[in-house]
């Protein structure tokens, strides 16, 4: 009896084993046509923000060369059906594992997903202070405000990972707005510059969450920190007019998370608008125009931080209904977009220039905006890579 049941359980395993072949095969094979036959994938990656390889052409010489199946492999690769999802699960064991650091993301405490800070270096910062002090000589009458945010990590160190130690932001922005005022000093254009301590605003501020834990930008409730302290420099009283406030989203996951691939806490967008101020947007490079400052259509894409304005443009002018108060030039990132709608009654016009994008003529456009107010606000993260010569098409 025991030779045969030894049989039959031997039987039984290379059976389970066929099957189990098979279902892998079939699932290989289903996964392989999906990618070939089904619904094409979007042609950019949120996550990874890059466009993803699209597929290639056949040709003899390519497939002697062996180039052509290396094309497809790289096209199936980017192409293969839940891939974010596989990816998704995939970080969600790492850091069940222990794991904090994900490339330049870092898996924060309370259900944060943080966007490490870089090293903002000596020669980038050198390189916004020759463009601040190229334009004070150009322009004397113009006042120029300098705004640059920190990361989360740089304001709420409590939400680091145990253990982790990140480069401290707050001291090289110290150490640009000491070199800034001796450069200053020198041309006697002090003051007509002033550096707005953006990390100081935040760790100062009392109410609401700061920054998003999903995602690397500072909530409207941190832009608005900083927004008061900014207009108090500027000369207004930021408490005179009365500002709407308003939820957009109650589940919002943003860029931290998307890279990152862990999804942990959803987040609210806000968003804030003045009160009787009317706005006119005038996107420059695209030649549309939009009334108002929200965009419900970015809001519902895959990037929902884009409500604001609906995105990054090269230049947008804001016309409002602030008669005889003046022009405000804007050189800005991603993280203006939730702040300028802040500024709106303290200005006429507004005019924003985002270098990532910008293809017009900057000395044209300084002319055009002579005398005016200057704010430069950027994330410190951008400045580490910017380079602002693009503003001079070089």
């Amino acid at each position: 009896m025991e030779p045969q049941r030894e049989k039959k359980e031997s039987l039984a395993r290379r059976g389970a084993q066929r099957a189990f072949a098979l279902v892998f095969f079939a699932c290989l094979c289903g996964l392989g046509l999906a990618a070939i036959f089904g619904k094409p994938e979007p042609g950019i990656s949120e996550r990874e923000q890059r466009r993803l390889t699209a597929r290639p052409e056949p040709s003899a010489d390519a497939l002697r060369s062996g180039k052509y199946q290396e094309a497809y492999e790289a096209y199936l690769s980017d192409r293969m059906p839940g891939r974010d999802w596989l990816y998704s699960r995939c970080q969600e064991i790492r850091y069940f594992c222990g794991l904090r650091a994900f490339g330049t993301f870092l898996a924060g405490r309370d259900g944060s997903v943080l966007a490490a800070p870089q090293e903002w270096s000596e020669e980038k910062r050198g390189e916004l202070i020759s463009e601040l002090l190229a334009l004070a000589r150009e322009f004397p009458d113009s006042r120029q405000f300098v705004c640059i945010a920190p990361e989360a990590a740089a304001v709420i160190p409590e939400w680091l990972p145990k253990g982790v130690t990140v480069t401290d932001q707050r001291e090289q922005y110290r150490q640009f707005c000491e070199a800034l005022s001796a450069e200053a000093e020198k041309e006697a254009a002090a003051p007509k510059i002033v550096c707005v301590d953006a990390a100081e605003c935040l760790r100062s501020a009392s109410e609401g969450q700061l920054y998003y834990r999903s995602d690397h930008h500072w909530t409207t409730r941190g832009a608005w920190a900083v927004a008061k302290e900014l207009i108090a420099r500027m000369g207004f009283q930021p408490d005179e007019p009365e500002y709407v406030w308003t939820v957009a989203s109650e589940d919002f996951y943003g860029t931290t998370a998307s890279g990152s691939g862990l999804y942990r806490k959803k987040d609210r967008i806000e968003l804030c608008m003045p009160k009787d101020v009317k706005v006119l947007v005038q996107y420059v490079q695209e030649q549309t125009k939009a009334a108002g400052c929200f965009s419900r259509q970015g809001l519902e894409g895959a990037q929902p931080y884009e409500v604001f304005f609906g995105g990054n443009f090269g230049e947008m002018i804001l016309q409002t209904n602030a008669y005889d108060k003046g022009t405000l030039l804007v050189v800005k990132d991603s993280f203006a977009n939730c702040l300028l709608p802040m500024l709106l009654p303290y200005y006429s016009k507004i005019v924003v220039v985002d270098p990532r994008y910008y293809a017009g003529d900057w000395e044209l456009l300084l002319q055009s905006v002579a005398g005016c107010d200057v704010l430069w606000l950027f994330r410190q993260n951008t400045l580490t890579e910017l380079s602002l010569s693009a503003l001079h098409g070089y």
